[in-house]
């Protein structure tokens, strides 16, 4: 009792609310598209998803290692990306180091319920990830990477098979 006074007391004392009212609880954030996205799962483990690049259909892989979103160089003409003339430096991956990167400007991404206007996307050789992942029903295009995952603050539900956007 002695110690619960003392404690009590020292919280008044310090400012501190003895509790929380309802305003300031901690409300949790609502998706963007309640349903998500549903993905698959490669025999690797891989998470791939139906998206669309400049309105066109693609999946591509969720890459919570990747950096950046990238889209491997013989997809990205067909997606209609121009990329551009500027040096866009050199990335490292599982696929090697010092691999030339270029950047694509102006593009739209439409994934889970968003859609992303006048997007920069980046473009280098992804030739290991499309062999490794693409099947005849399936091509990979590219990797979301965590610019687009932290943007959005996603939210992977395994037991669903389903990838839902917070904003």
């Amino acid at each position: 009792m002695r110690w619960t006074s003392v404690m009590l007391a020292t919280m008044l004392a310090a400012g501190m609310p003895m509790m929380a009212s309802a305003e300031d609880a901690v409300q949790p954030r609502k998706a963007v598209d309640p349903a998500g996205v549903a993905f698959e799962v490669a025999a690797s483990g891989h998470i791939i998803v139906p998206a669309r690049i400049n309105g066109h259909p693609v999946h591509l892989v969720i890459d919570t290692g990747a950096g950046a979103t990238v889209i491997d160089r013989n997809a990205a003409e067909a997606l209609d990306m121009r990329p551009s003339t500027e040096d866009g430096g050199s990335a490292i991956g599982a696929g090697g180091k010092n691999l030339a990167i270029q950047r694509s400007s102006g593009n739209t991404l439409q994934l889970a319920g968003t859609e992303n206007d006048d997007l920069d996307l980046r473009i280098m050789d992804l030739a290991h990830v499309v062999e490794a992942l693409s099947t005849p029903e399936r091509a990979i295009a590219g990797v979301i990477g965590f610019d687009w995952l932290d943007r959005h603050g996603v939210v992977i539900d395994y037991a669903a098979r389903t990838l839902r956007v917070m904003r």
